[in-house]
């Protein structure tokens, strides 16, 4: 089982596709909502252990397309009634930040999880570039 991140103030990094950025540069929910192939979990990198420009670099590195990172702490998201969780997926420096948020209820109620954390997210402001 994976740990949980307790520490309330880490911010998570997410990193966001360009078409969920409108045109005004706003973030949309989508970007902090999971997909039906997401299995209700939300990845994003751990800010203690890397920086949000390493974090971006490394999904650009990749051939991921991103607009840049936006984040939410750990207790932004847990007051959601999620969960965030540890989940190193490799062995570089980003690989090893990677953790989950775990989402539950129904498609709705994600949906509306991912509301709050994408204006969350916005009123922090995009942290890279």
């Amino acid at each position: 089982m994976a740990s949980e991140i307790t520490d309330a103030g880490e911010l998570l990094y997410r990193q966001v596709h360009p078409t969920f950025v409108d045109s005004t540069g706003r973030v949309t929910s989508q970007a902090f909502t999971p997909t039906e192939k997401d299995a209700g979990n939300l990845s994003v990198t751990r800010a203690s252990l890397v920086t949000a420009e390493e974090a971006t670099l490394a999904h650009r590195m990749k051939g991921f397309k991103s607009e840049g990172t936006w984040a939410v702490t750990v207790g932004e998201a847990n007051s959601q009634d999620t969960r965030c969780v540890e989940d190193p997926e490799g062995s570089t420096k980003v690989e090893l930040a990677h953790a989950l948020i775990l989402f539950s209820g129904s498609t709705k109620e994600q949906k509306n999880v991912g509301r709050v954390l994408a204006r969350l997210a916005r009123d922090r402001g995009r942290l890279f570039p």
